[in-house]
């Protein structure tokens, strides 16, 4: 009798995981259905391809190129990267950025950031660097790098022309934190992958990509150890990041950003972490441009009609919001196509 209820039991149980997988399987290929689902549902969905299925730029040997400072950066020419939800072309100047070519000569506004400020998921233009770069008519240089964070950006400005900076807009992201907790004081230095092991990477990386079957079943496994983990060992607290972002751009900003307006903001973080930004750049002694850089909060900007409901990244829309709120608190004039704040 015990067998027999412990086989039902297994029974269900197998039936049950095979249902959500090929739930998983269908939902993943009908996206419409997805976007319609109330968001309880939908991250059901999110989980799964984030962890299993999302393809990344730096893994794509097509779109990136091993650097011995920076590990990686995006293969000078052109390269198509698409997800579940998009397909975009990438026209990458030589410096590795995605911007064209005249961009990295003498830039007024520079955007630094991760694949937000890359823009992941949407063309070139729709970019919200370049909608500033339209609508103010500054020369603006799209610096953001999928998955760098603070360490490696400030190492990029620091090979950058900053001759006629006159704005720096510096975009946080929550998983900039892994890296920036490396960097303790003016002497360490964060760990970069050889050619070797990074094109290995990007192989393990493209073979996962595959499906087979309980794929999505793994995935979702994944996404709740990690959620586990942060349960049992404590997720970053918000005072804790804000600390480590300030430092490291008080360890390797150059005194040639005193001419410039900062901004620092975060799409992917809550007021909370705002506020703890400020009160960490109250606290020490910061250089002058830190000290006096603005802090933004787009915590506000709502995710159904602006994120991709699957891949998470802004969508256009996104970005046209995340340029408008720039623009009214950055300090800069569009009428007159120039910046209020200037050169100091």
């Amino acid at each position: 009798m015990k067998i027999a209820r412990s086989a039902l039991v297994a029974a269900s149980l197998l039936l049950g995981g095979a249902l959500l997988e090929a739930s998983l399987w269908a939902g993943l290929r009908n996206l419409g259905v997805v976007a319609a689902l109330p968001n309880a549902l939908q991250s059901l969905f999110r989980e799964a391809y984030r962890f299993g299925s999302r393809p990344i730029i730096q893994m794509d040997r097509s779109c990136t190129i091993h650097h011995g400072t920076l590990t990686y950066t995006l293969r000078p020419g052109t390269c198509a990267f698409s997800g579940a939800e998009f397909e975009t072309r990438y026209h990458i100047n030589s410096a590795g950025l995605r911007d064209d070519e005249e961009s990295l000569e003498a830039p007024e506004i520079i955007v630094l950031g991760d694949s937000t400020a890359m823009g992941w998921g949407v063309e070139q233009r729709d970019a919200f660097p370049s909608v500033l770069e339209r609508k103010t008519g500054l020369k603006t240089l799209n610096a953001g790098v999928s998955s760098y964070g603070s360490v490696r950006e400030m190492t990029l400005l620091g090979m950058l022309d900053t001759r006629r900076l006159r704005h720096l807009l510096i975009q946080y992201s929550a998983n900039d934190f892994e890296e920036n907790r490396m960097i303790r004081g003016p002497g360490d230095r964060l760990p970069i992958m050889d050619k070797e092991t990074f094109e290995r990477s990007q192989e393990r990386f493209a073979r996962g990509l595959g499906y087979f079957p309980g794929k999505h079943l793994l995935s979702l496994a994944k996404a709740c150890l990690r959620r586990l983990r942060d349960v049992l060992y404590g997720a970053p607290d918000v005072s804790g990041e804000a600390e480590a972002f300030v430092r490291v751009l008080s360890l390797l900003g150059s005194p040639r950003l005193e001419r410039a307006q900062v901004t620092l903001f975060a799409v992917d973080r809550d007021s909370p972490f705002a506020d703890a930004v400020r009160q960490a750049l109250a606290r020490g002694r910061q250089p002058r441009w830190l000290r006096e850089a603005k802090v933004m909060d787009l915590s506000d900007i709502p995710r159904r009609e602006n994120f991709y409901a699957l891949d998470g990244h802004l969508a256009p829309r996104g970005h046209e919001r995340v340029a408008e709120k720039l623009l009214a608190a950055s300090g800069l004039d569009i009428a007159q196509g120039s910046s209020s704040i200037g050169r100091r």
